[in-house]
């Protein structure tokens, strides 16, 4: 879950980041997928300010986004109503989650993701993460997970290393819509809100690969309504 969660974090961080400098994006868009490889250093300049932390995380944004995440671009945001919850699951499907994860962010050089789930007890399960770069934290990330009549739910939020909220007005269900042996699927029902960085992530995708290793895909529409999609590996650490 928090595979999915920072991918779109890191993505949608442009948007709060940019501020009072909103067309650096679509000029960062424009940039040849080579630089990418500088994507480590420069978001080591988040110490320096908005708009050079900026600078550097959109270049995440550069990489080709796929017809699929293309297609959700253009069609209709779902909203609630719409959006039917797959009821087959519970936490206990989720369980696997439990315990100690480490992973890595495609694109994203010398950056570790680190992640501890509970088990579920009471309805609830909750996890908490951080995005470390070169002995910096960058982010870090509140998960929780809920049982509900419509099915599990998830919601997660950002957080500075001094618990500032990156997400201002918070308003976002990522709702189970699909439940399958190796792979699920949540999506957003509240619908999308360009000025709400909560929104803007649609889609997150969890796909297990054996007991010890997952693989986290989040698809995302930007604050400029531009498709991206990020994607993280995941091992459990024992």
């Amino acid at each position: 879950m928090a595979a999915g969660a920072i991918c779109a974090f890191i993505g949608i961080l442009v948007s709060y980041l940019l501020g009072d400098v909103p067309g650096l994006l679509l000029l960062m868009g424009t940039l040849s997928s080579a630089v990418t490889g500088a994507i480590g250093g420069l978001l080591g300049t988040l110490s320096l300010g908005r708009g050079a932390a900026a600078s550097g995380i959109a270049l995440l944004l550069v990489m080709p986004t796929s017809s699929e995440a293309r297609a959700q671009a253009t069609a209709p945001i779902a909203v609630a109503a719409e959006l039917r919850g797959d009821t087959s699951a519970t936490l206990r499907d989720f369980a696997w989650l439990t315990g100690r994860w480490e992973g890595t962010v495609a694109n994203l050089a010398g950056a570790t993701l680190e992640v501890t789930y509970s088990a579920p007890r009471a309805g609830l399960m909750t996890g908490m993460m951080r995005l470390v770069q070169r002995d910096t934290v960058l982010v870090v990330e509140l998960i929780s997970m809920v049982e509900t009549p419509h099915g599990v739910e998830m919601r997660f939020r950002h957080f500075s290393p001094t618990l500032d909220a990156y997400e201002r007005e918070f308003k976002q269900t990522m709702r189970l819509t699909s439940h399958q042996p190796s792979t699920d699927v949540f999506e957003n029902t509240v619908a999308f809100d360009a000025k709400l960085m909560s929104t803007q992530p649609r889609r997150t995708s969890l796909m297990r690969h054996g007991d010890d290793e997952f693989v986290g895909r989040s698809d995302i529409i930007g604050s400029d309504g531009k498709p991206a999609e990020i994607v993280s590996t995941y091992r459990r650490v024992r």
